[in-house]
């Protein structure tokens, strides 16, 4: 019997170690893993802002041409709805012919005072990254296509 207590004494010693090491692996992997999930969340907000104020003259250019209302200067970018604000797809690798390297979308809230609607912009991009032409603009963009969605009745 003293022998049964003997053992089971030394296995439960012997075991709490690689417990409370394998906690600790696991606090230390999840730590990890909401790090990488942040700091990938937050750069791709600071690309898209960047993006945005890139092409952010064109956005209020293409809005007062469809509403045919020069004041319009205020944008909303609603960031909680189920849509991507931003996206970005690249012609090319999904096989799609087209004189455009980028295509971007952009979902935006025009405004003159009020809301006017949610529109969908989307803009074809050429990079042009060639240094011996330095007088030529290095981002070309051209509206492909504008959508108007009205605001949802409250």
């Amino acid at each position: 019997m003293k022998n049964i207590l003997m053992l089971a004494f030394m296995f439960f010693f012997l075991t709490i170690p690689s417990v409370v090491q394998g906690e600790e692996y696991n606090k230390k992997s999840l730590q990890d893993d909401l790090y990488n999930v942040t700091n990938d969340v937050t750069q791709e907000q600071h690309l898209k802002h960047f993006l945005l104020n890139l092409i952010n003259k064109e956005i209020i250019l293409a809005t007062r041409e469809y509403y045919k209302d020069q004041n319009i200067s205020g944008m909303a970018f609603d960031w909680e709805k189920n849509y991507n604000v931003v996206e970005v797809t690249e012609p090319q690798v999904t096989g799609e012919n087209t004189e455009y390297p980028f295509i971007v979308k952009v979902n935006v809230i025009p405004a003159n005072e009020k809301p006017l609607g949610t529109d969908t912009l989307t803009f074809g991009i050429i990079v042009d990254s060639h240094p011996d032409k330095p007088e030529n603009p290095s981002i070309i963009s051209k509206l492909l296509k504008y959508e108007h969605k009205d605001l949802p009745k409250e």
